[in-house]
């Protein structure tokens, strides 16, 4: 579910940027782009929690961590986007 709103996600930013929408559709856009990257947020660290049984420095656990951070960076262009 996540996957494939995000793949819509990236369709109308590209359908975006031939027909351009007016101030209400960018909001719906980035309103829409920082809900989809909160689940993947949410999504990923409960993946991250759901692995206790291994040790906490592992190239995994830091490959997990860096998509945490990423996210956190996309949801926040995403809520600037609307400043």
């Amino acid at each position: 579910m996540l996957f494939s709103s995000l793949c819509a996600l990236v369709i109308w930013g590209f359908i975006q940027m031939f027909f351009r929408p007016g101030p209400i559709g960018q909001m719906i856009y980035a309103l829409l782009g920082a809900l989809i990257f909160s689940g993947y947020i949410v999504y990923d660290t409960y993946l991250l929690l759901a692995r206790e049984y291994r040790p906490p420095l592992t190239h995994e656990s830091a490959y997990g961590a860096s998509l945490v951070r990423m996210q956190v960076l996309w949801i926040g262009l995403h809520t600037w986007d609307r400043l």
